[in-house]
């Protein structure tokens, strides 16, 4: 898996992510998501987001890509 970055995070929102990511399994990132305040609730559903995001954005870029198949275009 590539490294992704995120910036302008405060010690807190890193402090969630790295909780969230230490989590294996959608049960227990639930149950643990279940567990916490309405606030800090919206703050994993908004890095999560900003996860899927820088994620979709990569794989997006088709550039590496369209190099590969311009070598079999007629």
């Amino acid at each position: 898996m590539n490294k992704i970055t995120l910036t302008n995070l405060t010690q807190y929102q890193v402090n969630m992510l790295d909780k969230m990511w230490s989590i294996d399994s959608l049960e227990d990132f639930t149950q643990w998501q279940k567990s916490l305040d309405d606030e800090d609730q919206q703050l994993s559903m908004d890095l999560a987001e900003a996860v899927r995001t820088v994620m979709s954005d990569e794989v997006l870029d088709c550039t590496e890509a369209n190099k590969i198949l311009s070598k079999f275009r007629l």
